[in-house]
């Protein structure tokens, strides 16, 4: 045998291994996902609501609710994820909600004290949370 066939030997051997460890780390944490970066959203939002405050009125019942907000020209960001956000007030048709997280969890807690705020002061709305297979982890809402 050669110094090449050594080498590919080795080689192999090292993927085989390596293989086997993200295997095994995967079945103890059915979350890690190694091709993933540690900042990629592993959750994102899908959510609508069917009577829209105004940009104030909302600021002030998330503020209220001890949910801190950042108010802006055409939107309403909670301080505690960013990426949370409600647009385009002056627009129904148009108004939208996005929201993604580093973990399922933080999101989900975050949408779980919105929607109860909102279903608080009559807001008819519906969220959903989605991993990031696109599998629906938890739904909130009032009809």
């Amino acid at each position: 045998m050669t110094i090449a066939h050594w080498i590919f030997l080795a080689l192999a051997v090292y993927w085989v291994v390596s293989c086997i460890q993200v295997a095994r780390l995967m079945q103890q944490n059915p979350g890690f996902a190694p091709w993933r970066d540690e900042d990629e959203p592993a959750a994102v939002l899908s959510a609508t609501i069917k009577n829209w405050p105004s940009k104030d009125q909302l600021a002030a019942m998330l503020n209220e609710a001890g949910i801190e907000t950042t108010v802006g020209t055409h939107a309403v960001r909670l301080a505690a994820c960013p990426s949370f956000v409600f647009r385009d007030f002056d627009r129904p048709v148009a108004s939208s909600i996005s929201a993604d997280h580093v973990s399922v969890e933080g999101l989900r807690d975050i949408t779980a004290g919105v929607s109860e705020t909102l279903a608080q002061h009559g807001i008819r709305h519906r969220f959903e949370v989605y991993d990031a297979d696109g599998k629906s982890v938890a739904e909130f809402g009032r009809s």
